[in-house]
């Protein structure tokens, strides 16, 4: 039997995304749609029907970061891998649009270098979870952690004496203080001669 036959007709005034179909194209397999925006394109129905072609290129850019000059920058970098993880999910005008993103967390008293985080870990980035902070807050709340486990597991050290050692030194401390006894040993340090 094979492929049914390519009908135009069978598509015209459906709505796909932003684009409605208006009419029959010269080109083979394609149908002639419009925007929202009303521009005019030719395109196979079968892109339409996939979502691949949600609207135009001028409608679609003005959801990108690319139109605010934000390219690269922390927030929108964030915007982009928060978009892309499955669980938690993103608040879909967020996820949509990245202008109403960027208002929105203009409005927490953000900027372009700003980092966020979740409030409540279970819920997905949303309006009233989400938080700014900066990395010497962050820096602050993690040395308290490793201060907190140290002294619990009976080597009692401040935030302040593990600030002044390198990351890889606090890792192999908090390493030796966790691991059984004998199965690590604390490296020393070495000594300028």
């Amino acid at each position: 039997m094979g492929r049914p036959r390519f009908n135009p007709a069978d598509y015209l005034g459906k709505v796909f995304g932003q684009w409605t179909v208006i009419g029959t194209s010269e080109k083979r397999y394609h149908v002639r749609v419009r925007c929202t925006c009303g521009r005019e394109r030719e395109i196979t129905p079968s892109l339409l029907r996939s979502g691949k072609y949600k609207s135009c290129c001028y409608c679609d850019a003005n959801h990108r970061p690319n139109r605010y000059g934000d390219y690269r920058k922390p927030l929108c970098v964030q915007w982009g891998y928060m978009r892309k993880k499955k669980k938690p999910e993103m608040w879909g005008p967020w996820k949509d649009d990245y202008g109403i993103f960027r208002e929105a967390m203009f409005a927490l008293g953000a900027t372009l270098q700003s980092r966020l985080r979740r409030i409540d870990p279970d819920l997905p980035f949303q309006p009233g979870n989400v938080c700014l902070y900066d990395r010497e807050k962050m820096r602050e709340e993690r040395l308290n952690r490793i201060a907190e486990c140290l002294t619990m597991l009976g080597n009692p050290r401040t935030a302040e004496q593990l600030a002044s050692l390198t990351r890889e030194r606090r890792y192999q401390l908090l390493l030796w203080a966790v691991s059984l006894p004998g199965e690590h040993k604390l490296p020393r340090r070495r000594t300028e001669r």
